[in-house]
């Protein structure tokens, strides 16, 4: 079977309600050479059974053998991808239709970039009035000192779904730390800065919903997992 040229790794935990949408705009791609590594991580909600409702040939699915955590999940689907590009969505996150053809075209056109960090939209549920609907917008960078300076201090988005990046360049990074509950998008991002060479764009390629159930709207748990 010919690899595909993208692999996009979605982490599942009890997400039945939204990870029907969620692979709906992977697969609604204008780009359609990808293959799509669902990696549940012992749902117990039906999710599991929404996701193999789905019979689209691009969906691959994997079950860990224990819950561990988003970071475990993400690693597992990057050591199963078939493709040499990977991309990283959540369960309850949207993929706009052109984000893989960008990502494709970029590393295409830019042989020498290993990482790429895009930009996207986030949108508030109803509970928050004052806040609805922003851009998450980063500047157009080519260098990797400049996005670890841009990360630090609060200037530039992190976001895991904003990460593509060559498959071995996330190997050869040590992939993510699977001991933190919290900000492992900033520490993988800085980890390849420091290895690898990083560019951002300014283009809005997808949606971040912040709901109460996403880590990051959980604001007690950035804190190593007890081993």
């Amino acid at each position: 079977m010919t690899a595909p040229a993208i692999t996009v790794v979605l982490p599942v935990y009890n997400r039945a309600k939204t990870v029907a949408a969620t692979i709906a705009s992977v697969l609604a791609q204008d780009w359609p050479d990808f293959e799509l590594v669902v990696v549940d991580d012992c749902s117990t909600d039906g999710s599991a059974a929404v996701v193999a409702s789905l019979t689209d040939a691009r969906i691959r699915t994997v079950r860990q053998p224990e819950n561990r955590g988003p970071s475990a999940a993400r690693n597992r689907g990057v050591i199963e991808a078939r493709a040499p590009l990977i991309s990283f969505v959540d369960s309850d996150d949207l993929f706009l239709p052109h984000k893989l053809g960008f990502v494709k075209r970029y590393f295409d056109a830019n042989p020498d970039i290993e990482v790429l960090i895009d930009s996207f939209e986030i949108l508030y549920p109803r509970f928050a009035h004052w806040k609805r609907r922003a851009a998450r917008t980063n500047p157009d960078l080519r260098d990797s000192a400049a996005i670890e300076c841009a990360v630090l201090d609060r200037t530039a988005y992190k976001a895991t779904p904003a990460i593509s990046a060559r498959r071995q360049t996330l190997i050869d990074a040590g992939l993510f730390d699977e001991a933190l509950r919290r900000r492992e998008d900033m520490d993988i991002v800085l980890r390849l800065t420091q290895c690898a060479r990083v560019a951002m764009t300014s283009e809005l390629l997808w949606r971040k919903f912040h709901t109460r159930g996403s880590l990051s709207a959980q604001l007690d748990t950035f804190i190593p997992t007890v081993i």
